[in-house]
């Protein structure tokens, strides 16, 4: 063991009730909250920014593609399923996955109602990523697909396009129309004519975000290719999820390359630009909250030290006067400040990934999910998060350690010995 770390754990073990030991607690804990802080702040910031991005992605994916001239309306030119795009989507390696999609604007109308609701049917297939929305399913269950029948007419097979007449609802649409699982509706549709479809309620969705809650249930995409009077072929657009979501200005620019000239092609950071720019906004919010308490660490320590010295100036004389030099006098102190900085990041990471990890199962803190667009405080516990934060915290303290210590190179032994 060396000398000068010996005369360090001495002085720790000395020192108690002593006003340096009061400070160095104080040292301790802000190292501790600071770390806490940080360690909940990104948890919270990360699981809030993935919650709300998935619910954003389970209804609008990360690029629609649909034709140039229908981009901005319900009323949807078709599209056809055997472009190379949709055949060949490998062929452009940032796609994770395509699925076909097809819009129809209606009104709702229950049974032993007068009263009409505004919605628009989002028809989906059986390539819709369904696991993915179910998470938004708070009643019931996704609808069930059925398969077509082949009919025999006069020796001649026939293929007859069955659908399901299921729909997922909104918990908003539901409260407005008093509506609940296994409950029949009425979908009246503008075409030439007025087209009136059946509906049973399968499950209740909510995303708490406005813009889909308020207008959107989920059905069978064969209903809409029957209202539009559409074969098998033809859809009203595409959904495209990519493999990296911070590589989609990447994956935006091959995907028009590779996409058919008459086609047009929407961002989700376009079509949602406020929410995302609102999630950017909290990220930089953040990052100064880092070094705002990064600050007030180093501060602390900075101060604790410098007490700590004056209260052992006599003895750094006496050390002096025997032989030690300035850097041996100085480790003795630096072994002190990095007692104190790991004593402080053990308690900032019991506490910090304690709590992430009670608030993820039990769910102890609430929400409102009219303003919060979820029900609990998100979390998302990403370790080489925690172990950047750490670092970052050990390096930074570790650093600021040093400029205390330089003072003990300016105090003179005579002086020292004689310094009451």
């Amino acid at each position: 063991m060396s000398l000068y770390y010996f005369i360090s754990k001495r002085i720790n073990k000395g020192k108690k009730g002593s006003f340096s030991a009061i400070v160095a607690n104080i040292a301790v804990m802000s190292v501790a909250f600071g770390l806490f802080v940080m360690i909940i702040s990104f948890s919270i910031l990360d699981g809030f920014k993935n919650k709300i991005q998935a619910k954003i992605f389970s209804f609008g994916s990360h690029l629609q593609i649909t034709m140039s001239d229908t981009a901005q309306t319900y009323e949807e030119t078709p599209i056809s399923l055997n472009s190379q795009l949709y055949r060949h989507p490998e062929a452009v390696p940032e796609i994770d996955r395509i699925h076909a999609v097809a819009h129809n604007l209606g009104l709702l109308k229950k049974k032993t109602s007068d009263e009409f609701t505004g919605a628009v049917l989002k028809g989906v297939g059986k390539d819709f990523d369904i696991k993915g929305f179910e998470e938004n399913i708070i009643e019931g269950s996704f609808i069930t697909f059925k398969e077509d029948t082949v009919e025999n007419i006069d020796g001649m097979e026939t293929k007859k396009r069955r659908w399901s007449e299921e729909v997922v609802i909104s918990k908003r649409i539901a409260n407005k129309m008093d509506l609940k699982v296994r409950d029949k509706v009425f979908m009246f549709f503008m075409k030439n004519d007025v087209l009136i479809r059946p509906l049973q309620v399968k499950g209740i969705y909510e995303t708490g975000l406005e813009e889909f809650d308020e207008l959107m249930i989920i059905g069978d995409i064969k209903m809409n290719q029957t209202l539009n009077k559409w074969p098998d072929s033809l859809v009203g657009g595409y959904e495209i999820f990519v493999k990296d979501f911070s590589r989609l200005d990447q994956a935006y620019e091959k995907v028009f390359d590779a996409m058919d000239p008459e086609m047009g092609i929407e961002s989700i950071k376009d079509k949602f630009i406020q929410i995302f720019d609102w999630l950017a906004m909290v990220d930089k919010n953040v990052v100064i909250f880092l070094f705002i308490i990064l600050f007030i660490a180093c501060v602390n320590m900075v101060s604790t030290i410098l007490i700590m010295i004056l209260e052992r100036t006599n003895m750094i004389g006496m050390l002096k006067a025997l032989g030690a030099r300035n850097g041996q006098v100085q480790m003795i102190f630096f072994y002190n400040g990095m007692n104190l900085i790991l004593r402080g990041m053990f308690l900032g990471n019991l506490f910090g990934i304690g709590f992430c990890l009670l608030q993820y199962y039990l769910k102890i803190i609430p929400l409102d999910p009219e303003n919060y667009y979820m029900t609990t405080v998100p979390i998302d516990l990403d370790w080489m998060v925690v172990l950047a934060l750490n670092v970052l915290t050990f390096l930074l303290i570790s650093l600021v350690l040093l400029i205390p210590i330089i003072v003990i190179s300016n105090i003179k032994p005579i002086r020292a010995i004689k310094f009451d």
